[in-house]
């Protein structure tokens, strides 16, 4: 039952990356402008692709979770300062997150007013701009109400006059010391994520690699080129079908004597 299960694994999974190969090929890459030998090359990757992930799929995935663990697991460190903001929080009073509630509310209706008749015409109404612009205004709004809802030396700021913290205090906090912070912790985290993606792929294929996915990978990549120099996406599915057959039911298991793992 267990090698007919892989076997069946292996037949749907070439079929599989043959038909979404030839069908991207002959469908999706010719509109984007491809040539031939590209839109044929593109094909092949896809179809390769899907043919070395779909064979055995629950491994693979069950791969793809223990990569992700080791990979993004966040340092000791970083979760401790998380666990102490988060009871920071859940400690102060009612009171206190009013005040910083109230603090966000009123210097979100001043952004808005100065938003809406001073710097929305000077961006010509542009949607993805201003977009971009009012997703800023509302973090720093966001971060302001949480600021002073969290540390008492910064409370008294919703005290004094509203009109100059919002034109004056949080703009000068913003460029002197939150846009250098903000520089700094977007590249630390750039970074943090290029290495720890290395990490996750070097995981993923020493967990998942195999003759087995290969040879399904070649199988998946010879159907997609029969079914798009054919023209035909479901001749595409039928000669990955075939090949799957022949090189692993008939060379690899009858012929070979072998069981590619």
């Amino acid at each position: 039952m267990i090698s007919m299960n892989r076997t069946l694994s292996f037949l749907f999974a070439a079929a599989l990356g043959a038909t979404l190969g030839a069908l991207i090929a002959i469908e999706f890459a010719p509109p984007l402008g491809f040539s031939e030998g590209l839109a044929a090359t593109f094909g092949v990757i896809i179809g390769g692709l899907v043919g070395y992930i779909a064979v055995d799929f629950q491994q693979f995935l069950t791969s793809v979770l223990r990569a992700y663990q080791v990979a993004f697991a966040l340092p000791s460190a970083t979760i401790s300062k998380i666990k102490i903001v988060r009871k920071h929080y859940r400690a102060t009073s009612s009171d206190q997150k009013k005040n910083g509630l109230y603090f966000a509310g009123g210097l979100f209706f001043v952004y808005a007013y100065i938003f809406y008749f001073a710097i929305f015409p000077l961006l010509a109404y542009n949607p993805l701009v201003s977009g971009a612009f009012v997703t800023f205004m509302i973090a720093i709004v966001l971060m302001a109400g949480f600021t002073v809802t969290l540390y008492p030396s910064t409370r008294a700021i919703s005290g004094k006059s509203l009109l100059y913290w919002s034109t004056i205090g949080i703009p000068h906090s913003l460029i002197f010391k939150v846009l250098p912070w903000l520089a700094v912790g977007l590249y630390k985290i750039g970074s943090w994520l290029v290495v720890q993606t290395g990490v996750f792929l070097k995981t993923l294929f020493v967990a998942t690699h195999s003759d087995r996915r290969v040879l399904c990978c070649l199988d998946a990549m010879l159907g997609t080129l029969v079914g798009y120099y054919a023209g035909s996406w479901p001749l595409g599915t039928v000669s990955g079908l075939l090949f799957a057959v022949v090189s692993y039911e008939l060379v690899s298991k009858r012929w070979l004597k072998l069981a590619p793992a």
